[in-house]
């Protein structure tokens, strides 16, 4: 209910002024619809994440990455894309905005139980979405 809140204040100052950032600071979470102003509707549908865990342990050669699909529509056009964290494209474009991975948790560990791994539902995704 945090998260509707906050997106709603959002979506009140994106009314109000042409040139206003929108960021969800509680993050999106997947298979829910989040609207912003009266017509933009933005989903994560999925992500695959492979990024190195965090464990003093574990040394890994490159960081890896997290791959964010997600569905973005003004009523009209309708755009499937894709996000990475770490390499490009880190931002697309879509009509009048500019829409940007900011972060992906909670970051994987090292976990040697699946039922200690992190579960899809439980991944928040923070983005920055700006009208241009």
């Amino acid at each position: 209910m945090r998260y509707y809140v906050v997106f709603s204040l959002l979506v009140l100052s994106l009314i109000g002024c042409k040139k206003v950032k929108i960021e969800a600071d509680d993050g999106m979470f997947l298979k829910k619809e989040y609207v912003l102003g009266e017509k933009l509707r933005i989903t994560i549908d999925s992500l695959s994440d492979y990024r190195c865990p965090l464990d003093p342990n574990i040394n890994c050669i490159w960081q890896g990455d997290v791959d964010v699909f997600f569905k973005i529509t003004d009523g009209v056009s309708t755009m499937d894309s894709v996000l990475h964290f770490s390499i490009d494209p880190t931002e697309v474009t879509f009509k009048n905005y500019s829409i940007k991975l900011l972060d992906v948790s909670p970051h994987t560990t090292y976990q040697k139980e699946t039922s200690d791994q992190v579960k899809m539902l439980d991944y928040k995704v923070r983005m920055l979405i700006v009208p241009f």
